[in-house]
C-alpha cells in the first residue's frame, strides 16, 4: 500500500470515528436554551388561490382591468412603395443562344465559337446568372459577337 493510499485511509478512519462521537453522544438530559418563536413558513407555491398565495409571498396584486379613458385614432399615410429593378441583359441583334451538352465548360464553348478557348470570360460576363462551374445539360445560354 502506497503512503498516498494510507494517508486517505487514515483520514477515513478518523472521519469515521468523528462522525460516531459526534452521532453517538446523547443529549444532556435539560436543556439550557430558551425557546424562540420560528420564522413565518412561507405558503405552498401548489394548491388554493393564486392571488392568495402571491399575497402571501408580498408580490402585489396583478391589475385586472384595463381603463381606457379615451380611445385614440392614429391616421398613417401609407407609405411610397420602391421597387427596385436590375437592368436587364441585353442581347445584340449578333448574338447566338447555345445549349449546353455533356461535358461543356464555357472554355471549350469560347473555343467553337470564337476559335480561342481564353475568351471564355467574354461568356461568362454576357450570363452573369450561369454558376460556370455547374453547367446544367440542356439549359440555354448567351454567345455574344465578339
Amino acid at each position: 500500500m502506497s503512503g498516498t493510499s494510507k494517508a486517505v485511509v487514515s483520514m477515513c478512519v478518523l472521519l469515521l470515528a468523528a462522525l460516531v462521537v459526534y452521532y453517538g453522544m446523547t443529549p444532556p438530559e435539560e436543556s439550557q436554551g430558551h425557546l424562540v418563536d420560528l420564522p413565518k413558513q412561507r405558503p405552498s407555491l401548489f394548491g388554493g388561490d393564486p392571488e392568495e398565495k402571491m399575497i402571501a409571498l408580498g408580490i402585489p396584486p396583478i391589475a385586472t382591468e384595463l381603463v381606457v379613458v379615451q380611445p385614440v385614432t392614429v391616421a398613417v399615410p401609407p407609405e411610397p412603395i420602391v421597387i427596385e429593378v436590375e437592368p436587364a441583359t441585353v442581347v445584340s441583334t449578333g448574338a447566338t443562344i447555345h445549349t449546353i451538352k455533356d461535358g461543356e465548360t464555357f472554355s471549350s464553348i469560347a473555343g467553337d465559337y470564337y476559335d480561342d478557348k481564353n475568351q471564355y470570360w467574354v461568356i461568362e460576363k454576357a450570363n452573369p446568372t450561369v454558376d460556370p462551374n455547374r453547367l446544367k445539360i440542356g439549359s440555354k445560354i448567351t454567345i455574344p459577337e465578339l
